[in-house]
């Protein structure tokens, strides 16, 4: 078997008399009297379901320890449990919630290796690759979790048969597959073990049962269930053949190495000779190169100064909308601006009127504090009167610092 952490395409519900195939990828479940007459199966990955006829159960308590250490254990115990000797069995174990103080109660299932031997032969036929073969009383403990019963049944069809899982105070208290002529006293039985209560899919009771959503295989989705009916030989022959495989291909990579060795070594000689000549080849164009660039940059060493005018004067220290909004602000209380003007190179010209000529005064001190402005004077301020108000009209000028002006040459006269 091969368990491969991908995701399965087939979940395979297997007995002799019949068969059930739940299609994982479009959600259908098929059904017929044996797994080759279902379409569709050939060359799948699949997860194989046991019927319940081929599985045996029983509850235990079993040391509370790491998985390893309780398989020890439980093989020890076998041969107390199932009238079967221990070599002719594949086992394995579900633990559930419920502990006590001599360990934790499990659910033991154990199958005949001659009945997985045949249904391996039948998946090889028809080239299914089986990743995991899982009783299938563990999908009815999944499916009742899932479901919220804790005591009761539940029943499924299954071709002319019936599977019955009867569930005690949440445990697994029997399970069995009975025909069709002998389910009212079978379940009469399972009843007075299980309670009344029942979850039936494909067949009908009288009473109160409650119908179940679909099939176990379709209800319990993915078949993430841990554990597996692996017999210890098929184990063995699985470890035994990927030995052997590993021991083929390390020959097949020592004899590849070494080819890939004599072939590298090889062209690594014929590399260094190459790489003589390319760096010979290298070395004078990096003089030329060289000499080149000593004479580029005593070029640019002369260009520089000139870059460093350009730039300052294509970029002044000072933007026309910074020095506008620096003289805006120093505008004190009392004083109105009627106009500015700036132009490149040139004076900053402030025209406006005040209510005083101190407010006048403040202003012209608030220019000349300011470190943008040099060279600030008040033009002129005279007093005036509008609609009966006196006021004082002024004109100030100063000069913002970075401000050059374009020089423009002209052409001598002959």
């Amino acid at each position: 078997m091969n368990q491969k952490p991908t995701r399965p395409n087939l979940i395979i519900e297997w007995d002799r008399e019949w068969t059930r195939v739940h299609f994982v990828d479009s959600s259908q479940t098929k059904e017929g009297v044996s797994l080759g007459s279902i379409e569709g199966v050939g060359g799948k990955n699949a997860v194989v379901v046991l019927s319940r006829r081929l599985v045996m159960h029983r509850s235990m308590v079993l040391p509370d320890a790491p998985r390893n250490d309780t398989l020890v254990v439980l093989k020890q115990k076998l041969g107390d449990v199932f009238p079967i000797q221990v070599s002719e069995l594949a086992f394995d174990f579900l633990p559930s919630a419920i502990r006590s103080s001599e360990g934790r109660l499990n659910d033991v299932f154990a199958a005949k290796t001659a009945d997985i031997r045949e249904l391996l032969n039948v998946c090889d036929e028809l080239g299914i690759t089986i990743q995991q073969i899982v009783p299938a009383q563990a999908y009815a403990l999944r499916v009742a979790q899932e479901q919220g019963l804790v005591s009761g049944i539940i029943a499924e069809r299954f071709g002319d048969l019936v599977n019955l899982d009867g569930f005690h105070e949440g445990s697994l208290a029997v399970s069995k597959t009975v025909s069709l002529d002998r389910l009212d006293d079978e379940v009469a039985r399972v009843t007075a073990v299980s309670g009344s209560k029942i979850l039936a899919q494909g067949v009908e009771f009288k009473g109160t049962e409650q119908k179940l959503g679909g099939f176990l295989v379709s209800l319990a989705g993915t078949a993430s269930i841990p554990m597996d009916l692996e017999p210890d030989e098929y184990r063995r022959e699985k470890i035994e053949k990927k030995r052997k495989t590993s021991h083929r291909q390390a020959y097949v990579l020592f004899a590849g190495g070494f080819c890939v060795a004599a072939m590298v070594a090889n062209d690594l000689i014929l590399k260094q000779q190459d790489f003589a000549k390319t760096e010979k080849r290298e070395k004078n164009l990096t003089k030329l190169v060289k000499v080149g660039l000593d004479s580029k940059t005593s070029e640019l060493g002369k260009v520089g100064p000139k870059a460093k005018q350009l730039k300052l004067a294509f970029m002044p220290a000072q933007k026309i909308s910074d020095v506008t909004k620096v003289a805006t602000m120093l505008i004190p209380k009392g004083v109105w601006l009627t106009s500015l003007n700036l132009e490149r190179g040139k004076l900053l010209q402030l025209r406006g009127s005040a209510k005083t000529s101190e407010s006048v005064a403040n202003y012209v001190s608030a220019l000349s504090k300011q470190s943008r402005f040099r060279d600030v004077r008040l033009v002129f301020a005279n007093a005036g009167e509008v609609e009966g108000e006196k006021i004082v009209q002024f004109n100030i000028t100063a000069f913002p610092v970075g401000n050059l002006p374009i020089i423009q040459t002209s052409k001598k006269k002959k």
